[in-house]
């Protein structure tokens, strides 16, 4: 192989494994991936959600399963709409939350990236029961696989800013 198919090979090589990057580390070399827009979000405390989860709600008998008070307030048309929950399950004391960044969708993948913040050990927070959650309303999707992406953040870091 010449040097000059070998630089070509290593430009073809680097622009596949480039193309179709998202910031999250979610990548398609044939560039399938689709960031969803998200069409509203939220964040809350819900003892509805007592375990950790990420999950798309897609119909109204799915919100109705939780037996959730802040998703029942929202508003959600599930004809033309899914709502995807980040949950955070059952802590400790005050202090946690949990931020849904992106949402991206691939064939029956939905990826969703997120972060769960945690309160430092030195940060002083009340000795109460929390269940954080986030959820994101983004435009309707079938049935899906849910792989999510979530980073912990310790103390407190606001993160980058909410979509």
């Amino acid at each position: 192989m010449s040097k000059q198919q070998m630089m070509l090979s290593a430009l073809i090589a680097v622009g596949l494994l480039t193309t179709g990057c998202k910031t999250s580390g979610t990548a398609s070399i044939d560039g399938g991936v689709k960031p969803l827009l998200i069409l509203r979000h939220m964040e809350a405390s819900d003892h509805a959600f007592r375990h950790a989860a990420v999950e798309v709600l897609r119909s109204q008998a799915d919100l109705e399963h939780h037996g959730s008070g802040t998703l029942a307030s929202m508003v959600i048309d599930f004809n033309e709409q899914s709502a995807v929950v980040l949950a955070l399950g059952e802590q400790p004391t005050a202090g946690w939350s949990a931020q849904i960044t992106s949402v991206q969708h691939h064939h029956d993948r939905l990826y969703v990236q997120g972060i769960a913040h945690q309160p430092a050990d030195d940060e002083v927070v009340a000795s109460v029961l929390t269940y954080p959650i986030a959820v994101a309303i983004i435009p309707r999707v079938g049935e899906v696989v849910v792989h999510p992406e979530i980073i912990d953040i310790v103390g407190n870091d606001d993160g980058p800013a909410a979509p």
